[in-house]
């Protein structure tokens, strides 16, 4: 449960004892043993920092308790929303989610899984016309800001500026008790804002896990993945187009064919920003919505086969790149079936 203690116990408390978690420096030097809290919304401590303040036994498991109820639900409902005709599925999902890496993964440290099952909300609520509902996603969503920004801009291509501004509107709302605990801790907002952005710089370097550099590196989206191949660290200029073209792409397909929307949310995201292979939990969306199509060639990570190194001998490195081909493979597909038959309904709606 070290992801459980570095995400919601030490900054909580931390924070609760008028610290600002965000100040990389000061908050390792109070939490020697911790990770760096990473850049979440602040809303994520306004939520779930008071569980940290409980006996540890006692937030642990409270903790796991909500995060199981968290993936069953989240099996539960795209099974109930895209398949309905076979109920049986939602449980063998979620038991396979106990032996398949991401999911297992996710339901400790938690913060990945809440995104993945806001993701999931707002396609489902967007593609019902449920805009409320779909607030609420894209604010889960935006706890974790590498799929949070995805969705946004997915959803302006589904035309949802509703949902996206009621879900900011929550968001927003959600962060601020936490906004002005960590202004305080840092002298005024200024002081907190440049807080947050040495963080994001410190998350890039050698000395986090999640950089280009980091020895420790598990990166798995496109730019991540890369330089774990062998290939140069690009610039920054470089990371922000690759960025801004498979986002680009993203927007594109979805305009073009409104009902590729919960493909594209489940694939695009993972790579782009900062992802690493528990996020891969967002297929579930993919693969659920596609189960009787072609794109259901994104079960072939979900299922993982490949990834059962001890067996077929396959590195770590060498299953996530199949992996990423795989979901390569899948966006290229759905770019090249995509049609206009979409825009109808836009016009309805």
């Amino acid at each position: 449960m070290v992801d459980f203690r570095d995400l919601v116990v030490l900054p909580g408390r931390y924070l609760w004892s008028y610290g600002n978690p965000y100040d990389v420096g000061e908050y390792l030097a109070a939490n020697s043993q911790a990770q760096e809290f990473p850049a979440y919304a602040p809303a994520w401590l306004t939520v779930f920092s008071p569980i940290g303040l409980l006996p540890y036994p006692v937030a642990v498991t409270v903790w796991l308790f909500l995060m199981v109820i968290v993936a069953a639900g989240l099996c539960y409902g795209l099974v109930r929303w895209a398949q309905p005709q076979w109920p049986w599925l939602a449980p063998v999902l979620f038991g396979w989610g106990q032996v398949w890496y991401p999911l297992r993964s996710v339901q400790e440290s938690g913060a990945s899984l809440l995104a993945v099952a806001g993701v999931a909300l707002a396609v489902v609520a967007a593609m019902n016309d449920r805009w409320r509902w779909c607030a609420v996603g894209v604010a889960v969503a935006m706890l974790k800001l590498q799929f949070g920004l995805p969705l946004l801009v997915l959803l302006v291509a589904y035309r949802a500026w509703r949902s996206v501004a009621a879900g900011l509107t929550l968001i927003g709302i959600a962060s601020l008790p936490t906004v002005f605990a960590c202004a305080a801790a840092a002298g005024g907002f200024t002081g907190w804002l440049s807080t947050v952005l040495g963080g994001i710089t410190h998350s890039s370097s050698p000395d986090a896990p999640t950089g280009l550099l980091s020895p420790f590196s598990q990166r798995v989206d496109l730019v991540g993945l890369a330089v774990r191949l062998g290939a140069p660290v690009p610039s920054t200029i470089v990371e922000l187009s690759v960025t801004a073209l498979m986002l680009g792409l993203g927007y594109w397909m979805v305009r073009r064919k409104p009902d590729s929307l919960p493909v594209v949310a489940g694939t695009v995201p993972l790579l782009v920003l900062v992802h690493m292979p528990y996020d891969g939990t967002l297929l579930l969306l993919a693969g659920v919505w596609a189960l009787r199509s072609w794109a259901a060639a994104v079960w072939a990570p979900i299922l993982h086969v490949h990834r059962c190194t001890s067996w077929v001998g396959l590195s770590d490195l060498a299953a996530q790149t199949v992996d990423v081909i795989i979901i390569a493979v899948v966006i290229i597909l759905t770019v090249l079936t995509s049609s206009s038959a979409g825009e109808q309904r836009f016009r309805k709606g």
